[in-house]
């Protein structure tokens, strides 16, 4: 006892120590304090911590006397996460007492206490926001459920909704820990706070941070049991469906990829379809999907890869799930999943052959004949592909983060609209002329206050990735160069590109059709082998510099095509496709594309006649045990 007292008539000067290290340590130090000591520890030490809270709530910049022998010092910039001095440390100790004390701490939970935490999750830095809502945790652990229930949880709600809903994903963590808490405290009352928190708590099943997301689908699990969630998403179906729209509309694309998720799980788990429904069917009213139906079509066409993706599956979903509501947007829906499908990422032109295959399977009659001859008439694309084909090279699939940079657009093509009024005065940097090695240029301005007139980028929210602006708004709706990231600039599309998109959709189609049980099924797998020339032609093309991407994922598409459309209708046109599949195994520069080949022979061999295979190979003048043996 005597040592445990000399260490806490230390702490108030250790709490505000200038070495952040040693005023973190006083953490663990009060918690074991109060762990072997109870509430008094708290007593006598609350005075010191709360009022460091209170005193560096708001930050001040240290006024230093300036020398007048000296230029003038630039004006200074902090960032939200510095200058806050002992904040962050004393939250931390704030929460360790808790911890220590236990449930003894239930009667200190006072509205005092409550609003100074309220006010420390809706501060400015996100380090004091996460440590306000680990504190939150703690506080619901260790008061009593009737204290929780009547003062505690009515004021603490909406704290927690907002923290689940934070742009940070530390703090989006931190409030789902106390979100997990605060269900598990209301036990069996915990419907009376699912208005606000239900539909916040499963959208971060899929929120793009790992730790946020596990967490969630654990908390998700707990909540529901193995009864599952869809009941309790129909009881608070409003309040649900609101969350999603609002989380959709979000500058956090991240977020809104998390939203068009969740709304995709409505439609193709929780609704069922009108041939097989669920019974949560009826609580789908035409107003409500209507809203949902608005919401994924704004969000297809959403300036985030990512989010365009998830919401074009979706609509795939929804078509299957409610095809008399989606029935006026037929039209739109198809140009948008056609557009989709000569995208410069190569997930989302599988993706949307898939959801385009789902709908033609909902509305047959009235798609098939048409999406087949746009079909057709743009497979053969490539034939006219430019030899200097591009991807995108600036995008790197690293991640759902990854935001592509737009792809240069030649000056003839699309001339700079910079460039367009440049008078014949141009103009170099006239501050600096190289005279020889003393030369040095002005300085550059030190901070943005310098740089930018009238405060430009003043009190506005920071993102995660360091700009003062979302890293992406919606297509067609971005202010110019806000962000670090313009993705708005729309650029041609690649010919080979919108070639591969219909091979992904041939090949869906031929699956689609050999799994239905119409009538015109015959005819329309005959219609489909008619297009098999074009397919050759289009997979022998060499002539562009990166043929061999598209033939890769010809190759991947071969053996479920081949299958979907039987060896009879495959085997007039197997002696084309074998010699450039032959000539693909062969090579030996690209490693994917020669073993994706092998594939197709494999299943070549195992799927047709080795005497159909032989006159074939005999056909296409190739060496049949040279090749099979390859």
């Amino acid at each position: 006892p005597d040592f445990r007292s000399a260490l806490l008539r230390l702490v108030p000067r250790l709490l505000v120590d200038t070495e952040y290290r040693v005023r973190k340590a006083v953490a663990p130090v009060l918690k074991e304090c109060c762990s072997r000591d109870g509430l008094s520890v708290f007593d006598s030490l609350s005075g010191v911590v709360l009022g460091d809270i209170r005193d560096k709530f708001r930050r001040t910049l240290e006024e230093k006397e300036e020398d007048p022998n000296l230029p003038p010092a630039p004006p200074s910039f902090l960032p939200d996460t510095e200058g806050w001095r002992s904040l962050e440390t004393s939250m931390s100790a704030l929460e360790s007492m808790m911890q220590g004390c236990g449930a003894a701490f239930t009667p200190r939970i006072d509205r005092a206490m409550l609003d100074l935490l309220a006010e420390c999750s809706r501060h400015t830095n996100r380090f004091v926001r996460e440590y306000a809502y680990f504190a939150l945790k703690n506080a619901f652990d260790v008061c009593s459920q009737d204290a929780f229930l009547e003062s505690v949880a009515p004021l603490t709600v909406g704290l927690v909704q907002a923290g689940i809903r934070d742009n940070w994903s530390q703090v989006r963590y931190a409030a789902s820990v106390a979100a997990r808490a605060f269900v598990q405290k209301a036990g069996e009352h915990q419907d009376r706070f699912f208005p606000e928190l239900l539909g916040n708590m499963c959208l971060n099943r899929h929120y793009v941070a790992e730790g946020v997301r596990l967490y969630s689908q654990d908390t998700w699990r707990l909540v529901c049991g193995p009864q599952g969630g869809a009941r309790l998403l129909v009881a608070h179906f409003e309040t649900v469906i609101d969350a999603y729209i609002a989380a959709a509309q979000a500058p956090n694309h991240a977020v809104r990829e998390a939203a068009c998720h969740c709304i995709a799980e409505l439609g193709s788990r929780v609704a069922g379809s009108p041939t097989t429904p669920t019974v949560h069917r009826e609580h789908f009213t035409h107003p409500r999907v209507q809203r949902l139906l608005q919401t994924l079509l704004a969000s297809f066409q959403d300036e985030s890869w990512p989010v365009r993706d998830v919401a074009s599956t979706a609509l795939g979903h929804f078509v299957t799930a409610f095809p008399v509501d989606c029935e006026d947007y037929r039209a739109q829906l198809t140009d948008l999943w056609f557009e989709q499908m000569a995208d410069n990422i190569p997930s989302l032109r599988r993706n949307g052959a898939a959801a385009l295959a789902m709908a033609v399977g909902t509305w047959t009659d009235q798609l098939w004949d048409d999406v087949t001859d746009r079909l057709a008439k743009t497979l053969p694309s490539v034939v006219d592909q430019p030899e200097k084909s591009e991807v995108f090279a600036d995008y790197t699939p690293s991640g759902p983060f990854s935001v592509p940079r737009p792809k240069p657009a030649s000056f003839e093509d699309k001339p700079d609209p910079e460039f367009m009024d440049q008078t014949m005065k141009s103009e170099v940097f006239a501050d600096y002329t190289p005279s020889g090695p003393f030369s040095v240029p002005r300085p550059k301005p030190a901070s943005f206050e310098v740089r930018l007139p009238n405060g430009l980028l003043m009190d506005q929210t920071m993102y995660s990735c360091g700009s003062v602006a979302p890293k992406t708004f919606k297509r067609r709706q971005r202010v110019k160069d806000s962000g670090c990231m313009n993705c708005a600039t729309e650029q041609p599309k690649q010919l080979w590109e919108s070639s591969e998109g219909m091979v992904h959709l041939l090949a869906d189609l031929a699956i689609l059709n050999e799994a239905s049980q119409e009538t015109a099924r015959e005819a329309r797998a005959i219609g489909l082998a008619g297009l098999l020339p074009a397919l050759a032609s289009a997979f022998g093309c060499s002539h562009y510099r990166h043929h061999h991407l598209l033939k890769q994922r010809v190759c991947e598409r071969l053996p479920s095509l081949s299958t979907a459309l039987c060896s009879q209708r495959l085997l007039p046109h197997l002696p084309a496709l074998l010699k450039v599949v032959a000539e693909c195994a062969a090579q030996d520069t690209h490693h994917a594309l020669r073993e994706g080949a092998k594939a197709v022979l494999i299943a070549w061999q195992r799927q047709l006649p080795s005497s159909d295979l032989e006159a074939a190979c005999r056909t296409a003048g190739l060496d049949t045990k040279a090749l099979l043996a390859a």
